[in-house]
């Protein structure tokens, strides 16, 4: 019984040191995994007399059961840290007016002077912006 007890107790300091999931995780295989230090205290119930090992398995699995809830205890506090954490992150403010979704297009035309200059820049010609329309000052008296 005594080696349940200690058991459980390295169990409880072992969670306490713990800072964060994976560490978490690494106690659990620790203690409750198939290869565990639990697992193993099961696997000496065989060389014990019919009636002991009745009893002893009673008392495997009250340790088990506070087991597992000490180690559920631990791994719900860290899920409501990081929901908490996570709730802080995010806050969104819904009284706040929505974007606007964007509304229609360039012209085609539009686009493919775009891209004609894209592909006359990367030649090494650059597109000087002129008006389209020009005055006959400009055009013929200038």
């Amino acid at each position: 019984m005594s080696k349940l007890e200690s058991l459980e107790e390295e169990l409880k300091r072992a969670l306490v040191v713990v800072g964060d999931e994976a560490g978490l995780e690494s106690v659990r295989v620790e203690f409750l995994g198939r290869k565990g230090k639990l697992a193993e205290a099961m696997k000496k119930l065989g060389e014990l007399p019919v009636q002991e090992r009745k009893r002893m398995g009673v008392e495997l699995n009250e340790v088990k059961e506070k087991m597992e809830a000490l180690f559920g205890a631990k791994h719900n506090s860290f899920e409501h840290k990081k929901s908490s954490m996570l709730a802080e992150s995010e806050w969104i403010d819904v009284t706040l007016p929505g974007v606007a979704p964007a509304e229609g297009h360039l012209h085609l035309t539009t686009q493919a002077i775009m891209e004609i200059e894209q592909i006359f820049n990367r030649i090494g010609f650059t597109r000087i912006p002129v008006p389209e329309v020009d005055w006959d000052w400009y055009a013929f008296e200038g």
